[in-house]
């Protein structure tokens, strides 16, 4: 699910400065990220795995508009991460790519646990390696929505102090060992998943 929280909002200067806008957006996109996991679709019976995500886009005509985004994810099994079954990132790059718009920043809130692919226990649940893949794909794109200084903050809704925050370019840097495909080989070494 998709839901436009504010914008268009005109930028008053002729030059953007996105880490100025990125530091003045993070509160209100992690309060947009917290509301838009009312909106997820989990089916995880014993504990729902409900993600939010909030963006703040800078559109064509240099104006900003606020979204948020929620994961939908149909059944417990293989994850398919084909629409309508994606992660709240990937509708999130999906929305900005229609409105052709840039991603300056993206806020995710999950419950914590470990990197599915790496094992690591960031304290926050990050984009999974499914995600991390299609960021990749994105960054090779000449018109992507997606760039390698777009932010990434990642919160842990139990404990909000807990928190990975990281450009694009850098959070990937983090997973050097991430499978360059996704064959059935590698789709179904991770069953389950969020």
């Amino acid at each position: 699910m998709v839901r436009i929280h504010g914008g268009p909002e005109p930028l008053p200067v002729a030059q953007v400065d996105l880490d100025e806008i990125w530091e003045k957006s993070k509160d209100l996109l992690s309060r947009i990220a917290r509301e838009q996991r009312q909106f997820s679709v989990s089916p995880r019976p014993d504990k729902p795995f409900n993600v939010g995500a909030g963006l703040v886009l800078l559109t064509p005509k240099r104006e900003l508009m606020h979204i948020g985004t929620s994961n939908y994810k149909q059944a417990v099994g293989p994850r398919q991460h084909l629409c309508p079954d994606c992660c709240a990132e990937v509708y999130g790059i999906a929305t900005a790519r229609k409105m052709k718009c840039q991603i300056i920043g993206m806020v995710v809130e999950a419950p914590p646990q470990r990197d599915d692919q790496s094992g690591i226990d960031f304290g926050v649940t990050v984009s999974c390696w499914y995600c991390r893949y299609e960021f990749r794909l994105e960054l090779v794109q000449e018109d992507s929505p997606l760039m390698p200084e777009t932010w990434l903050l990642f919160i842990n809704p139990d404990d909000p102090t807990k928190n990975l925050e990281n450009r694009v370019k850098d959070f990937l840097a983090r997973f050097p060992s991430d499978p360059l495909s996704l064959d059935s080989e590698h789709l179904y070494a991770n069953r389950g998943g969020p």
